[in-house]
């Protein structure tokens, strides 16, 4: 048969309408599936976050006059640790952390007694298992920070097209909440939440710049609230804080790579000694047994070697 006449033939234009037919009910039906997934998952997040905001120390009240001093400083030093594990973006509790580290320490104490028969270095083991989980807090922490400071220009640039097309900054909040990516997207829809639960814009605006722990965001909370209560162009001011984050990021990357030399000798200098003491034992076992044998030896050396790790960190990394 010509294909002229195939194409024109009624099996041919039916079979052709069948197929289309069968791909759309079945796009109809996936797509179905997924926005009501979409939408779950959307649900659920907004329920989330909600119970977050509602758990805030915002909504307590801290101010008991009948505290104690020490209670006090329990109270600060409390709210210190909250607050550390709150900038890591990890959703843990001080509880939970507390039972990861004695987890960790319990696991890696029993592991280091079992292979060396050593409570010396059971004990270094365990001490190494209690820093472990605050070691990986402090390294979220470190890296959510960072991401903050990366997203902050793109942020503002769009909170300032959205005010200059004649939106309110409320509204500009919420347009970061939406179209940004985490986790600045995360901290501004926090903000919004607190906002539609009643608490005023200015102390949502400090617990953003205190949550965080974000020098850019500590400087874009001022200014907001002075524009709040002084007036101002709010366009102007947000590009100018764009410019600024973009200003302080360079001038960051330009430290690192200054700084780089010295890094990587701190490096160098901190692992020189493990892997020669491990050389040592791989060519003569015997000759670093002997040093093996005097654990306490090994801790002050330890502790040595942490001493001028942080010491060389304080000269190669500075606030700026």
């Amino acid at each position: 048969m010509p294909l002229s006449e195939l194409l024109n033939s009624p099996l041919f234009v039916g079979g052709g309408l069948a197929f289309l037919a069968t791909v759309s009910l079945l796009a109809e039906v996936l797509l179905q599936d997924r926005n009501r997934v979409n939408k779950r998952i959307q649900e659920e997040s907004q329920r989330h976050q909600r119970e977050r905001v509602s758990q805030s120390r915002l909504f307590k009240d801290w101010k008991s006059s009948d505290k104690s001093q020490f209670d006090e400083q329990k109270r600060q030093l409390w709210q210190q640790l909250e607050l550390f594990v709150e900038q890591s973006g990890t959703h843990l509790t001080i509880q939970r952390i507390c039972r990861l580290c004695l987890w960790t320490a319990g696991i890696l104490a029993a592991t280091g007694l079992l292979l060396t028969f050593n409570p010396g270095w059971a004990a270094c083991a365990a001490v190494f298992g209690l820093a472990l989980p605050l070691i990986y807090l402090a390294r979220k922490r470190h890296r959510r920070i960072r991401e903050l400071r990366e997203q902050l220009p793109e942020a503002f640039d769009l909170m300032s097209r959205a005010v200059q097309s004649g939106q309110t900054m409320v509204s500009a909040f919420q347009l970061v909440a939406r179209q940004a990516g985490p986790p600045v997207a995360e901290e501004f829809s926090y903000c919004c939440e607190q906002q539609n639960l009643g608490l005023p814009y200015e102390t949502t605006l400090r617990d953003l710049a205190r949550r965080t722990g974000v020098m850019e965001l500590q400087m874009f909370s001022v200014a907001m609230i002075l524009q709040r209560q002084a007036g101002g162009n709010p366009i102007e001011l947000l590009n100018n804080l764009s410019e600024l984050v973009r200003q302080r990021t360079k001038l960051a990357l330009k430290v690192k790579a200054i700084t780089g030399e010295g890094r990587m000798q701190a490096w160098v200098l901190s692992a020189l000694p493990c892997l020669s003491l491990a050389g040592i034992y791989v060519l003569d076992p015997g000759y670093a047994a002997v040093l093996l044998e005097q654990p306490k030896l090994l801790i002050g050396l330890g502790i040595s070697i942490l001493c001028g790790i942080l010491w060389i960190r304080r000269i190669v990394y500075f606030e700026y």
